[in-house]
């Protein structure tokens, strides 16, 4: 299976998505099984690793970020991925088009929010709506 994480930047969210779905596949004995990638809507930082914050909250957490380089989404991630997980709400209309017929995506056609016991849901903030608290409180 195919996962790509998408959010705006792809140097907070969507990298400590791939970094938290890497480990657990891996715990799971399915790291050679799944393939999990991030990727941002928007050219602000290919190339970046992801924000340091990020890095250090993960990383205090037990997750991994080695390798991983801020890029763009392409055409091709609706072929390749059978699984796009948007990290906010609006994502989709920064990607460009639609999955590939039977591919997965979130609960909300791109957006994949925090559920909430009675099926509301809360979108997951940037690190600019909360600065650097987002990564205490998740």
């Amino acid at each position: 299976m195919n996962i790509l994480f998408v959010c705006t930047g792809n140097i907070c969210r969507s990298p400590a998505g791939e970094a938290v779905l890497r480990r657990m596949a891996d715990a799971a004995g399915l790291g050679d099984a799944v393939t999990i990638e991030s990727c941002g809507t928007h050219a602000y930082h290919i190339g970046q690793p992801p924000d340091a914050r990020a890095r250090r909250a993960g990383e205090r957490r037990g997750y991994d970020f080695a390798g991983q380089r801020a890029r763009q989404v392409s055409i091709s991630d609706f072929d390749r991925f059978d699984l796009i997980l948007a990290m906010a709400a609006g994502i989709s209309t920064g990607c460009g088009g639609r999955p590939r017929p039977g591919a997965a995506t979130g609960s909300a056609g791109f957006s994949i929010s925090r559920r909430i016991p009675g099926g509301a849901t809360c979108p997951i903030p940037t690190m600019a709506a909360r600065r650097t608290t987002i990564w205490r409180s998740t």
